[in-house]
């Protein structure tokens, strides 16, 4: 098969849930066939476009273009800047819906069609770009439904995902809410994590970077967490600097593999509720088999029939729950034990590739 795939920055190093998203399509694009990445060197996208990261990229395998931009092109992607220049100036965060202007025209709708003729599949990331047209079956890998938070509606947004031959959600909320529109040939498929077992230990953690979604989460911990709770809890990634004068707190900052804060902590805290789609960090510690307590809304997006991990209300009952597990072996392993049935239900790494796997094939068909 061959394929194209229109990213907006280069999908590597895999350094935060976008990229796991990136990542996890073009290796099952490189392993169907021939995959060619698109993408742009200039904003509003183009992030990240080092030489060393396409020659990484050319070595594995993948062709790397980007955009070329005709004259009407180039005076709209001007004006999206212009217009991401005022609402940002006015803090006005929820002008950028589906539609705006300085998403919309990153691309040359023309110069995406040229690059998918004679390809059996184009697989576009992010909705903004959904209404372009394509020389074979369309993909939209959905991130996110902006409709949810900003001022725009979905009226737009619904009426463009509607080109599209196949919607890949990353959030199952999202799937739900995309059917209840009326639209059709929807499937969801959630990050990719492999599966891991570690031995069982009581030390707590939280994982994360430094946004202002995370920050007050960890601030809502902080305004409950006693000295009842066994030991600091752990601070992986840069939401540590947040809490490096907090005793209750051990800031241990980046870390090299994927599964280092997993391995050293049996209990994971899931803190931030903010945002949208689905936290990487919650599907991880599913697939390390760790026993998650999540503050309500945090594990949004997955399927909760039921939820492979504890869901609370308030800190004071996240502490409560906290103290229960390191101090209850047996509570602690059957909270890992039901993590480990959820992950193999819904999230097995194996059964998400080859569903969709299975969807790309019957659009080659087409």
């Amino acid at each position: 098969m061959k394929s194209t795939c229109l990213l907006p920055y280069c999908p590597t190093p895999v350094n935060s849930g976008a990229r796991s998203i990136f990542r996890k399509h073009l290796d099952l694009l490189k392993q169907m066939g021939d995959c060619s990445i698109l993408s742009a060197k200039a904003r509003p996208v183009g992030f990240g476009w080092s030489q060393s990261a396409i020659q990484e990229l050319i070595g594995q395998g993948y062709s790397v273009s980007f955009t070329e931009r005709g004259l009407r092109n180039v005076i709209q992607r001007y004006y999206g800047l212009l217009y991401a220049s005022f609402f940002k100036l006015l803090k006005f965060e929820r002008a950028f819906g589906h539609s705006n202007p300085y998403h919309r025209y990153a691309f040359d709708p023309e110069w995406l069609y040229d690059n998918t003729m004679g390809k059996d599949l184009c697989e576009i990331h992010y909705s903004y770009w959904a209404r372009f047209r394509t020389a074979c079956p369309k993909v939209v890998i959905v991130h996110d439904l902006w409709s949810d938070i900003m001022w725009e509606g979905p009226t737009q947004e619904t009426k463009e995902l509607a080109e599209a031959d196949l919607l890949v959600t990353v959030s199952y909320d999202d799937l739900k809410k995309l059917v209840a529109r009326g639209l059709k040939n929807v499937h969801w498929s959630p990050p990719c994590v492999a599966e891991k077992q570690f031995p069982d230990t009581s030390d707590v953690c939280v994982v994360g970077s430094a946004n202002r979604h995370n920050i007050e989460g960890l601030q809502w911990l902080r305004k409950g967490l006693n000295n009842g709770v066994g030991g600091s809890v752990k601070c992986y990634g840069e939401i540590g600097k947040i809490v490096q004068t907090d005793q209750r707190f051990l800031s241990l900052g980046r870390y090299k593999d994927l599964y280092d804060p997993y391995e050293k902590c049996g209990i994971v805290l899931m803190l931030t509720t903010g945002g949208t789609g689905v936290q990487i960090k919650g599907v991880e510690a599913l697939a390390s088999g760790r026993a998650v307590v999540a503050r309500k809304g945090a594990m949004r997006g997955l399927p909760t029939d039921p939820a492979g991990w504890i869901e609370v209300d308030t800190v004071v009952d996240m502490c409560r729950v906290l103290k229960e597990l390191q101090n209850d072996t047996i509570a602690r392993r059957a909270a890992m034990e039901r993590a480990r049935t959820y992950y193999r239900k819904h999230l097995h790494r194996d059964l998400i590739m080859n569903s969709i796997k299975q969807k790309y094939e019957k659009l080659r068909c087409i």
